[in-house]
């Protein structure tokens, strides 16, 4: 894996682990949803609602904002060029399909799980 995309991931990971996690302490509510997109909850962190907040890649439109779009109301997109969620999240990663769908995918974690599924895949493990 490429070092952009390595630090791309574990950016998003220390995000989740450290802000949102401590977001979602303060405030009693799930910030991380795996199981649903387009939770439209209202995020904590910004004045903003993410719109999709519910999962991962909802994040990284905080994450890298000028990167990332968080306007459509579904899910999030690639401000350039993009296709799917899924597609430009490997685009954007440098992951496959699969590791798409693990790290992304519509499973039930808790934030710091989410973080770790993250960093494993920057790292060359197995999540």
């Amino acid at each position: 894996m490429k070092s952009i995309y390595r630090r791309r991931l574990l950016k998003l990971a220390a995000f989740l682990a450290g802000p949102v996690a401590r977001a979602e302490k303060r405030s009693k509510h799930r910030k991380l949803d795996m199981c649903r997109y387009a939770s439209h909850q209202t995020i904590g962190l910004t004045k903003k609602d993410c719109g999709t907040s519910a999962c991962a890649l909802g994040w990284a439109t905080q994450v890298f904002p000028g990167h990332w779009d968080a306007t459509n109301p579904i899910y999030p997109m690639l401000k350039r060029g993009s296709i799917s969620p899924e597609a430009d999240a490997m685009r954007f990663f440098g992951i496959d399909r699969d590791a798409v769908n693990r790290v992304f995918g519509t499973l039930e974690r808790t934030v710091q799980e989410e973080a770790s599924v993250l960093r494993k895949v920057a790292t060359g493990e197995k999540p």
